[in-house]
């Protein structure tokens, strides 16, 4: 079977017609790979085809760089359906084409995400100043794989929370609950839990307790701590996190 064309180095000025520039394209998307040479440069040698799969990782071409558009739209709301207990929900949606010169593979374009939740606030003394409360929350949020943010929506360490490498282009659930006691000048202890699933490929529960209490002004605790257990089309994993601060005052002097 014949190939054509196919471009041979030589140094020979009756056969050299063609200066050639060649451009990185990723394994099996080229017909061209790199070898040792004596050549004041880089010299490329044509790989045939096996069983129509290619074998090179470089081409003869110059990759253009195209006009792209990212836009998005997002709209938030938040109604009281009853004294202290809020309904909130968040929509977005996004646009991202890469490149604006072709009508082809404009399906996966437009992606959507979602926000809904409901929290509600309990006073658990009868005293109108600064009373110890209870502050519970659900929420659910939903991301779609087409879905593209201009600008980070989460935590910066939500992947290594969740020990994730990366979670694009995947659909995504992410639900929570939490229960949080809590007063002005004693501060506050919150419990979190938070089951994260991306499609098929992976699904992981977190477990988080959290606080800063301050007991008779004095004594000083704050701390954070959760372990996540998550599992994926290759492992299982445990992940313990956790960091704790106690102290206590003696005039000036922080112990």
């Amino acid at each position: 079977m014949g190939y054509s064309p196919v471009y041979v180095y030589s140094v020979n000025p009756d056969s050299a017609h063609y200066r050639l520039g060649f451009t990185m394209v990723g394994a099996g998307n080229g017909d061209y790979v790199q070898v040792k040479s004596a050549a004041n440069g880089r010299v490329f040698k044509w790989v045939a085809p096996v069983n129509g799969v290619r074998q090179g990782d470089y081409e003869s071409v110059v990759l253009l760089v195209t006009p792209k558009n990212r836009q998005m739209l997002s709209m938030s709301g938040k109604y009281e359906i009853l004294k202290n207990t809020h309904i909130l929900a968040e929509l977005a949606m996004s646009n991202k084409d890469l490149n604006l010169f072709s009508p082809f593979d404009d399906t996966d374009n437009k992606g959507v995400a979602t926000k809904v939740g409901i929290d509600n606030l309990v006073n658990l003394s009868k005293t109108k100043k600064d009373p110890w409360q209870l502050k519970s929350r659900l929420d659910y949020q939903y991301v779609d794989k087409n879905f593209s943010a201009i600008e980070r929506f989460r935590p910066v360490e939500f992947d290594r929370d969740w020990n994730i490498k990366t979670y694009d282009y995947k659909e995504q659930h992410l639900f929570g609950a939490s229960l949080r006691l809590q007063q002005k000048n004693q501060g506050f202890a919150e419990y979190r839990f938070s089951n994260f699933i991306m499609q098929a490929d992976y699904k992981g529960m977190r477990n988080r307790l959290l606080g800063n209490l301050n007991p008779g002004h004095r004594w000083h605790l704050d701390f954070d701590g959760s372990l996540t257990s998550s599992e994926d089309k290759a492992l299982s994993s445990r992940f313990l996190r956790h960091h704790l601060n106690l102290s206590k005052a003696f005039g000036k002097l922080r112990l």
